[in-house]
């Protein structure tokens, strides 16, 4: 459980910071959309959790900190609560990976912002600043979609 509650954490913890607006600017629509849902269910456990409540609203300010403690409260809980767990594990795995590379380049020859095998679900954004830049490719990959 303890992979699934620190899983579930770090997906959510950039859109508990950022603030919605922000963190759908930098993931797109359909990451934004699957993150969504778990973060509604997550505010759904926390609202019954007092700590985890006082946790999630002051993440913004520390994250390294606080996303710990909700990881380490969540894991309790979902050890506690199969029902949870099945329901946080299907928001995760609907969620999937978010690849998100930003790269900043004064000069830049065979330069790949992101070479992947396969990607079933989940959502990749690359963005190049590059002032001289050859032979560039944003994104690589032998598989996207499922």
């Amino acid at each position: 459980m303890e992979t699934l509650a620190g899983n579930a954490i770090s997906l959510v913890a950039p859109y508990l910071v950022k603030g919605a607006e922000e963190f759908a600017k930098c993931v797109g629509k359909a990451a934004f959309d699957q993150c969504s849902a778990l973060v509604e269910r997550l505010r759904r456990w926390w609202s019954g959790n007092p700590v985890a409540a006082a946790a999630a609203d002051n993440l913004a300010k520390d994250p390294a900190n606080y996303s710990t403690i909700l990881g380490q409260l969540l894991n309790a809980d979902l050890q506690k609560d199969p029902a949870l767990a099945a329901e946080i594990r299907e928001c995760v795995e609907n969620a999937g990976p978010s690849i998100y590379v930003i790269q900043k380049i004064e000069i830049a020859n065979g330069v790949t912002g992101a070479d992947i095998g396969e990607i079933v679900s989940g959502s990749i954004k690359v963005v190049h600043y590059m002032n001289k830049a050859t032979n560039v490719t944003a994104v690589r990959a032998s598989k996207v979609g499922g």
